[in-house]
């Protein structure tokens, strides 16, 4: 056998859209990829950028990629193709408190609530958080249960969003 594998894309495309944190595995090859060769049934596939080498996964952007085909008599194929790289996951918020209780004769700033709280996203890095909804401020002194709710968006439009209960004794 001295013929290699066979590739085609299923459907035409300018370029295949797809999350950064998609694993590139015989899922992702079976979904995009028809690889038929004249002797193998299976082939050993594996998707490289342009220069063959492993793809970065912490970048988004589009990409000149290939898949790389061999079959077992060592015949190998490539399939160059664009992959677009999208950030669509939202950024982390952690608090270090889910419920805060305050005394009604003390005021935590808005600014100390938001210290309570880190933002971070894989691919923006730290974000600042925006308030959302908060109860609690203008009711500081009045005993009750109030929400102080922030929100997260990543540079992709990405939001997350977080929310501390403040009881006011």
């Amino acid at each position: 056998d001295k013929m290699g594998p066979l590739i085609y894309m299923k459907e035409a495309k300018e370029k295949i859209t797809s999350s950064y944190k998609q694993s590139f595995d015989a899922g992702f090859i079976d979904e995009y990829f028809d690889i038929q060769d004249n002797y193998d049934e299976e082939c050993d596939t594996s998707i490289l950028d342009a220069d063959g080498n492993a793809l970065l996964m912490n970048k988004i952007g589009t990409f000149q990629a290939k898949i790389v085909a061999k079959d077992s008599s060592d015949n190998e194929s490539e399939y160059p193709f664009f992959l677009e790289l999208i950030d669509d996951v939202a950024p982390v918020i952690e608090t270090t408190q889910s419920e805060l209780t305050i005394p009604s004769d003390k005021i935590m700033t808005t600014d100390r609530l938001l210290n309570l709280f880190t933002c971070e996203d894989e691919i923006d890095g730290r974000i600042t958080p925006m308030v959302e909804v908060n109860t609690y401020t203008n009711s500081y002194d009045k005993p009750g249960e109030y929400e102080f709710t922030i929100s997260a968006t990543d540079k992709s439009g990405n939001k997350a969003t977080s929310t501390i209960k403040i009881f006011v004794v």
